[in-house]
């Protein structure tokens, strides 16, 4: 969902226009959140009454990804102006969509509405609200109000527009997202939705500029740029003679999905590092042995950077461009070798995962009962093992357990290596099959995640 964007600039009461206020309003509007937070701490400091500092105050932290200190400013401008409207509608927006409270969000919402009844970001905060609660027609229901009070509001179409696709309606999505987008160009949710949309549907060259928008947009999809390794993007052009950091920035199977790019960017000079989760280090750095892998959260010393997920926008990937080298992962053999003694040869053996990360924004529609495996368990020949991490198959399903096994992803690569299939929901697991060149069959929602398309 998009969090509604205030429907004019804050206007500062005569008092509150000091000189430290004024440069942090116009870094604000330059985009420089971190100088505003700078002069605005300033401003708040000289005048601890200026509500108006502490609202500008706050959608600058917020905005730089610092979700406790604008906590504290949106209550801060609440404390000074019990009434303010967009402050309350900003603060349920904070409270939901990065703090994941929903109740203090719903409060929040309703306070807004109340406080000015014709503000229309607070009907799109109330259909945020009423959508984590699982009311898809309400929240519907306060979009349309939103933009029956402000018909210039871009985020009610792009949040109908999210409630169509999940509904499977691509073609009223896109119409939806093309008429928000068509009042704000620029906006950021509006232009990711649209671009995970045209990579849902395959046209994935169309689709990679708005993806590159998740740097932008705020709450459970977002990912978190470094301002320092924003500063020196990669451009895609040749880089002999420098080094090059690579980065990992979401999930993964996200990363094992994306690795495959590496050999493409080898190709154009240089030195590569990669940065990755510590659980995939050992296995990606096994794989590709010329590239320099190292844990998330060391401090490289690099010239140029870019994030791994952006490569594909990088060499404009098309779908028949997409790198299909495989395997490009290959387990350890003696790993290998230590595990064959545990699988069949005589039966179809195949490996089941039921669920993913529960902190997956995404898992109630991911993730499967156990249970749902059962049937196959009675197909003549065929012998299931788990690998599942963290929990138990339960008893009636006829399983061979090895989640005690899955030590990591080198044992995981091991261990699939002797399976004649995988059947698994959207995980890493999944990725990780898919880049041993294995058979895997994956269980997707009705509208998956735009890696698996609807083409």
């Amino acid at each position: 969902m998009t969090l509604p964007r205030t429907e004019s600039d804050p206007v500062p009461s005569a008092g509150g226009l000091t000189d430290e206020y004024l440069a942090g309003y116009a870094d604000y509007y330059a985009k420089d959140f971190d100088r505003a937070v700078y002069h605005l701490v300033r401003a708040v400091a000289e005048r601890t009454d200026n509500a108006d500092a502490y609202y500008l105050l706050a959608r600058a932290q917020w905005r730089r990804g610092d979700l406790k200190s604008a906590l504290g400013a949106f209550q801060n401008v609440v404390r000074l102006q019990p009434g303010c409207a967009p402050a309350l509608a900003d603060l349920a927006g904070l409270l939901l969509e990065d703090l994941g409270n929903v109740q203090s969000a719903e409060n929040f919402s309703r306070h807004a509405i109340e406080a000015d009844p014709l503000y229309a970001p607070g009907f799109v905060i109330q259909g945020n609200v009423l959508l984590a609660r699982g009311d898809d027609v309400g929240a519907a229901d306060s979009y349309r109000q939103a933009a029956s009070l402000n018909p210039r509001l871009a985020d009610p179409p792009i949040n109908l527009g999210v409630l169509s696709l999940e509904s499977g309606d691509t073609a009223g999505a896109f119409t939806l997202f093309e008429r928000g987008l068509a009042l704000d160009p620029s906006h950021a949710n509006g232009l990711w939705n649209r671009g995970n949309l045209l990579l849902l549907l395959g046209r994935l060259q169309e689709g990679w500029p708005g993806y590159e928008q998740r740097f932008q947009i705020r709450g459970k999809n977002a990912s978190r740029l470094d301002p320092a390794r924003a500063r020196v993007r990669w451009d895609g052009s040749r880089f002999d003679g420098k080094t090059l950091l690579v980065y990992c920035e979401q999930g993964l199977g996200d990363t094992l999905q994306f690795v495959r790019y590496l050999p493409l960017v080898s190709e154009l000079g240089g030195t590569i590092m990669f940065e990755c989760q510590d659980e995939l280090r050992s296995v990606i750095g096994k794989n590709f042995i010329s590239i320099h892998t190292f844990k998330a959260g060391g401090d490289p010393v690099f010239d140029i950077a870019i994030p791994l997920l952006s490569l594909p926008a990088i060499f404009r990937t098309a779908a028949e461009t997409i790198p299909n080298g495989f395997p490009y992962v290959r387990p350890d053999p003696a790993l290998s070798a230590e595990f064959k003694g545990r699988f069949d040869p005589g039966k179809f053996n195949v490996g089941i995962v039921w669920a993913g990360n529960p902190a997956h924004p995404n898992d109630g529609n991911r993730s499967c009962p156990p249970g749902a495996f059962e049937v196959l368990a009675g197909v003549a020949g065929v012998q299931l093992y788990s690998l599942q991490k963290g929990a138990k198959t339960p008893g009636r399903v006829p399983i061979i357990e090895l989640a005690d096994c899955l030590s990591d992803f080198d044992a995981t690569a091991a261990i699939v290596e002797h399976l004649d299939l995988v059947i698994t929901v959207d995980t890493a697991v999944a990725h990780l099959a898919g880049a041993m060149g294995k058979p895997v069959w994956v269980l997707l929602p009705h509208v998956p995640d735009w890696r698996w398309q609807l083409v």
